[in-house]
């Protein structure tokens, strides 16, 4: 649900960013890329609704910051952008992860794990990420979101043995066409007017 994000980012465009809206084939790539998304999950016939909405609202919030930082922080150099979303981030939680602190000191295993996501996971990519979007703008930037099912997918598959099946499969392909059409990787090449040579 997640991966939802540049279909929010598309929408969002259209009254908030005239330079991120998409038409033709790379709108079409990002529709096709949430059609892989949506037969990559699969069908959810139990849940949580409400916890489903909460992540359809994450993923908006996710495409309406990728458009602002790229309207009004493009000047600014990914690592100071990436400080200060990660610092305001910090704050923010910090409250509730203290009134939540558990009985005993985590295990040396959950200490490490937390700070390879948070120096990795979090550092790194955030780096990258507002990077492409200085560089590339957001609607490019966004369409990261999509890998996301497909990397859970391929982890799934290799450290908790779960099965791949062939619905999965046909969404990881159309996933990755999407984000090929969506990036202008692949287009149709363009025609020469009669009596000019290619």
């Amino acid at each position: 649900m997640q991966a939802s994000t540049p279909l929010f980012t598309a929408l969002l465009a259209l009254g908030f960013s005239r330079g991120d809206r998409i038409g033709g084939a790379r709108l079409f790539g990002v529709l096709v890329g949430f059609l892989g998304v949506v037969l990559l999950v699969g069908a959810q016939p139990s849940g949580d609704v409400l916890s489903a909405l909460a992540v359809l609202l994450t993923a908006a919030c996710y495409a309406g910051a990728a458009l602002f930082a790229g309207r009004r922080l493009a000047g600014a150099p990914p690592i100071v952008t990436s400080l200060g979303t990660l610092a305001i981030a910090t704050l923010t939680m910090l409250p509730f992860g203290i009134a939540q602190l558990p009985d005993h000191l985590p295990s040396w295993k959950a200490i490490g794990s937390v700070v390879a996501l948070g120096s990795l996971g979090l550092s790194v990519a955030y780096l990258l990420y507002f990077g492409l979007i200085a560089g590339a703008g957001a609607s490019y930037a966004v369409l990261v979101t999509y890998l996301v099912p497909a990397l859970a997918l391929g982890y799934g598959a290799l450290f908790l043995g779960e099965q791949i099946t062939a619905s999965a499969v046909v969404g990881l392909l159309l996933i990755l066409v999407g984000v090929a059409l969506g990036t202008g990787t692949l287009r149709q090449p363009r025609r020469a007017p009669v009596g000019e040579t290619p």
